[in-house]
């Protein structure tokens, strides 16, 4: 067998070979730098598309800051004016006796009170719910009356439930007895300074009720 030399083969077979042989390496090429360059630019550009969105996001949360710090401000003033609103803690005895005279005056008779805690979840630092089960004789109208006088100490307060049972069926205008639960949120300001002096960075204490008057 002969040996094989590129002077036999003609230049047509030379060219074609040529041709060949830079298909092949430019093939190569783009399977082995080309794609992987162009998969590599394609994620940079994924990430940096992604950061530019978070840069958008948080400059619009810049932007909205003043905005967000002018409404804690205003809430904080709400939620003094809301504490101020509140019967001190420690003044629950005379508006206990409010809650009598008011009874007395609607016509109905006060046969029991009934003093517990309530549930404090989710209330402002001071504020103390306190619970209040009402036991009442009387016609309905003075019942009525209670309920009314009860529901314009809504700023403090909350009716949970109403019980009537029904003494003489047979009456036009029968004797009820009712039990009238309800919570009465009060406010102090020591437990409101304490849990400030507790919490880190914590806002300001709300300032004192004042004495408790008249309905609210």
């Amino acid at each position: 067998m002969g040996s094989f030399s590129l002077s036999k083969l003609k230049g047509r077979d030379v060219f074609l070979i040529v041709v060949v042989l830079v298909v092949l390496a430019s093939a190569l090429w783009y399977t082995l730098f080309y794609s992987a360059s162009k998969a590599e630019i394609d994620n940079k550009k994924l990430e940096l598309e992604s950061l530019a969105t978070q840069v958008q996001a948080s400059r619009a949360a810049v932007a909205q800051l003043p905005a967000l710090q002018q409404d804690v401000a205003q809430l904080s003033l709400q939620r003094d004016e809301l504490l101020r609103a509140l019967p001190a803690t420690a003044k629950m005895g005379s508006l206990l006796s409010e809650i009598r005279t008011n009874v007395l005056a609607s016509g109905a008779e006060l046969t029991g009170v009934t003093q517990g805690g309530g549930q404090a979840a989710g209330l402002p630092a001071g504020v103390r719910p306190l619970g209040i089960s009402l036991s009442l004789d009387g016609q309905f109208a003075p019942l009525y009356r209670v309920l009314k006088s009860l529901e314009a100490m809504n700023r403090f307060s909350t009716i949970n439930s109403v019980g009537l049972t029904m003494g003489n069926p047979e009456s036009f205008d029968p004797k009820l007895s009712g039990q009238v639960a309800l919570t009465i949120y009060t406010f102090d300001p020591s437990a409101a300074g304490q849990a400030g002096n507790n919490a880190p960075n914590a806002a300001p204490a709300a300032p004192s009720a004042p004495p408790a008057g008249g309905n609210q």
